[in-house]
């Protein structure tokens, strides 16, 4: 562990054109919840699914039950910063740090916010389809699992994907899956509804075993 702090020191000292990434878990020395751990929001127990309660659909039909939860979970006034959070002050101060780039995903592992730093400046590209959009690999090949090649077209297959590299000669991107990367073809339940199946029979056949819930109270 001291040989890698050593490295990175030295990886500091010789730079000064730094990227930052990180994400919720920084602040959770604060004092401030994250999402995805044992103790984070999604593993907590509420009358609806925090992933849910945060939602702009939610918010609009339920804004007493938003900010409800918006009171009791997301606003943190004694948090102060910790190590982490003054260090990077501290790179910045130094001129060592050009950028913080937070990549936030969804519960189920998907991209909905990508923090893009380039020599004119930083900007956000937010919301799964736009960041399929901005990260399109037209003219670009997609290896497939089984190691066929495709060339491709005007969307990433899917946000779900980890950042493998990054260079001057591009951005190499490893997916998990199609569409949102919770096992679902668009294409497949697009061809099945104009076949006539119902949105219960799509669904039941892309997720076995599943209920069907009004969370809503719509019928």
């Amino acid at each position: 562990m001291a040989g890698e702090v050593e490295r990175l020191q030295e990886l500091v000292d010789k730079y000064d054109n730094i990227v930052f990434f990180g994400g919720a878990g920084v602040s959770t020395e604060s004092g401030i919840p994250d999402f995805r751990s044992q103790d984070g929001l999604y593993h907590q127990k509420y009358d609806y699914p925090p992933e849910t309660i945060l939602s702009h659909t939610f918010f609009m039909r339920k804004p007493e039950e938003f900010f409800k939860f918006y009171r009791d979970k997301m606003l943190c006034d004694t948090a102060k910063p910790n190590a982490a959070h003054l260090k990077l002050a501290e790179l910045e101060q130094a001129g060592k740090l050009k950028a913080v780039s937070v990549q936030k995903k969804s519960q189920s592992g998907a991209v909905t916010e990508l923090t893009v730093t380039t020599e004119g400046g930083t900007g956000t590209v937010d919301g799964e389809y736009s960041i399929r959009e901005f990260l399109s690999p037209r003219g670009c090949k997609i290896t497939e699992k089984d190691g066929s090649v495709t060339e491709g077209g005007k969307l990433l297959p899917s946000a779900y994907f980890e950042i493998q590299s990054q260079d001057a000669d591009g951005i190499t991107l490893k997916g998990g899956g199609y569409g949102h990367g919770v096992g679902m073809s668009q294409t497949a339940a697009n061809e099945m509804a104009k076949e006539g199946y119902s949105y219960e029979e799509i669904l039941e056949y892309f997720f076995r075993e599943i209920e069907f819930v009004d969370i809503y109270g719509v019928k």
